[in-house]
């Protein structure tokens, strides 16, 4: 996506309306971030979706884990990763014969594991019930769904079997913004407008709005948090509760916060490269974005207005633009 800088304020919400323009046009043009969001999306395939009661269970064990799996989808993402595996054989037990396997990650030692409920198993019993034609008692045999405990682990407690290194769980790629006052400056806006601001585990996901709080992906640096925030941040002023309930509209939602995230940071001059391809994950098409130019174009001048003023009344020097630098992801190789 080009950068394209404009100072003149007296023509804001021109200025905002033309970059909303060139997110639009960068959809179909823009194809440069689409490598990293299809290794991105490879590797993240490998974690189940689990259901609402482990989730309860792995937040009650592990609260501050950015992502808790099992073993095998670690292993898989470390092999995705491009580390070595080390073979492991399990001795012949009875009429089981030895197996052998390839694993690409080990537990640290005086790791814990996390227990959730497994995918049912049928099983089938019999029990004594009365014949309602003779009166006997017979066994009647009875089927039923039996869970059983699995054993989870946080990614924090992996390590690569070929290195020894902590295991690197990959993140959603977003556009690195290396302006620390920026960070604050947005931090301020969303102070003013009563949104609260957190660092929490979100199991990887760089980003979530809460309808009047925003959570970040604890333990990320702040260049990488910049994007989200913008992002949750046109979710919150544009997206209240009840249009949240409506299912239909979550690629319209998508679309509106990405693109005025992109248009805030395109207009102070950095790299939006990723937003092209996020929007294009979200089957987001360039006539969407148009369709909502106006609501872009205003929210994204109202956050850009206040990033400056903010940044006037602190004295704090805007650095030069980095749009030519790569994006930064964590691991993703």
């Amino acid at each position: 996506m080009r950068r394209v800088t404009l100072q003149d304020k007296d023509s804001r919400e021109t200025q905002m309306r033309n970059h909303v323009k060139t997110v639009a046009e960068a959809i179909t043009d823009d194809l440069s971030g689409d490598a990293l969001f299809e290794q991105y999306l490879k590797i993240r395939q490998h974690v189940h979706r689990y259901s609402i009661g482990n989730l309860m269970l792995m937040a009650w064990q592990a609260p501050d884990s950015r992502c808790v799996a099992s073993r095998t989808a670690f292993s898989k993402i470390a092999e995705e990763q491009g580390h070595e595996g080390r073979t492991r054989t399990a001795k012949a037990k009875g009429k089981r014969p030895a197996k052998s396997w390839e694993e690409f990650v080990f537990v640290a030692s005086g790791s814990r594991a996390v227990w959730i409920w497994g995918a049912p198993k049928p099983c089938t019993c019999t029990r004594k019930v009365t014949d309602p034609d003779t009166g006997e008692e017979i066994e009647q045999p009875h089927t039923f769904n039996r869970f059983f405990p699995v054993d989870v682990y946080q990614v924090e407690d992996l390590r690569y079997c070929d290195t020894g290194e902590p295991f690197e769980m990959p993140t959603l790629p977003t556009n690195a913004v290396h302006d620390e006052g920026l960070f604050d400056a947005i931090l301020a806006f969303a102070a003013s407008k009563g949104i609260t601001v957190e660092q929490e585990s979100l199991g990887g996901a760089a980003g979530v709005s809460k309808v009047g709080a925003i959570g970040l992906q604890k333990g990320d640096p702040f260049f990488l948090q910049v994007s989200p925030l913008v992002h949750e941040l046109a979710h919150e002023l544009l997206h209240d509760l009840q249009s949240r309930l409506d299912e239909g509209s979550r690629k319209l939602q998508e679309g509106e916060a990405e693109a005025t995230a992109a248009v805030v940071l395109g207009f102070l001059g950095f790299d939006v490269s990723l937003s092209a391809a996020y929007l294009r994950n979200h089957r987001v098409k360039s006539e969407d974005v148009l369709s909502s130019m106006q609501r872009i174009a205003d929210t994204a001048g109202e956050i850009v207005d206040f990033v400056e003023t903010w940044r006037e009344r602190s004295s704090i020097a805007v650095p030069p633009p980095v749009g030519d630098a790569p994006p930064l992801v964590q691991g993703v190789a």
